[in-house]
């Protein structure tokens, strides 16, 4: 393990304490408020992120160059930057949100497909993307009574690692450390639990390249090794946000995996399948993805 100088310790220290006090302030408050708050955050944070700024619209122009003009790019550019702040009020308020309340700002479609899933008792793979509010799609999955586990990055910052745990074991979640934790999931899956997947990011785990806004990308496989070998469906979910601050939830049918005598041919048919649902839905609501993230940053 590397060590982590003084400095940085320290620093970690400050920044964790200031987004405590933060969200303990944004927490006071009630939901519209919040939302107003995050919001003149975010209008500042865009004005002085620059560096963000241009890593995001050069995302978008990769994804959209040949769709739309410069001046929509820099236009979905800045809505991407708004709604993350917008989504961050419903996000630290989760701890302290009523089952009620949370119902009540979220609409569902397709639930069927997720009931059936879960009905087979072989354990569930929800897929899905840092799109709209993951954090309280997996909030209302675990609050429906559909026993499940959140397989998540690692936080560089220790403090704030703890925290985002706490917050989710508050809200009757449990995560899982991606890349560290394997036994844990197939543990989860064995039991009939559901196990929620966003592989819409490249990351150090096994993958294959596959499309995604015509350009390849490196995709996780996890989905695909774990469904064969333990027979779990794979089951579409996303979440997002309307203009009005609602949430609608959409579960999709099971991706079924390829079959063709190919193991190799099969993960990536299987996984394209998977980069082709994610990507109808960024490109339905593009700015509520995560676009600061390098997705292509693999060749």
């Amino acid at each position: 393990m590397k060590k982590i100088s003084v400095i940085k310790q320290l620093r970690d220290y400050i920044i964790y304490i200031f987004i405590l006090l933060l969200i303990k302030f944004i927490q006071f408050w009630p939901r519209r408020t919040a939302i107003k708050i995050t919001q003149g955050i975010g209008q500042l944070s865009f004005r002085l992120a620059l560096k963000s700024k241009r890593r995001i619209e050069q995302h978008l122009t990769k994804a959209f160059g040949k769709e739309k003009s410069s001046k929509e790019i820099k236009k979905l550019t800045k809505e991407v930057s708004m709604h993350s702040f917008t989504a961050a009020a419903d996000y630290v308020r989760l701890p302290i949100m009523t089952f009620d309340e949370i119902n009540n700002i979220i609409k569902v479609d397709g639930i069927e497909h997720l009931e059936k899933a879960y009905a087979k008792n072989r354990g569930v793979i929800m897929l899905s993307a840092h799109l709209g509010n993951w954090e309280l799609l997996g909030v209302w999955v675990a609050k429906q009574g559909f026993p499940s586990i959140a397989v998540g990055a690692r936080i560089r910052n220790l403090h704030l690692e703890k925290l985002v745990m706490k917050f989710r074991r508050q809200c009757g979640l449990k995560n899982i450390k991606r890349g560290y934790d394997t036994r844990e999931i197939i543990k989860a899956l064995k039991q009939g639990q559901g196990v929620g997947m966003l592989i819409d990011q490249s990351t150090k785990v096994q993958g294959e390249f596959v499309n995604f806004f015509g350009y390849p990308a490196h995709t996780a496989t996890a989905p695909y090794r774990l469904a064969k070998k333990y027979g779990s469906p794979i089951i579409p979910i996303f979440i997002h946000q309307h203009k009005d601050y609602t949430y609608h939830i959409e579960c999709l049918e099971e991706i079924k995996l390829h079959h063709s005598g190919d193991d190799h041919q099969d993960i990536i048919d299987t996984l394209q399948d998977c980069s082709t649902a994610i990507e109808h839905f960024v490109r339905k609501y593009p700015e509520q993805w995560s676009w600061i993230h390098r997705r292509w940053k693999k060749q």
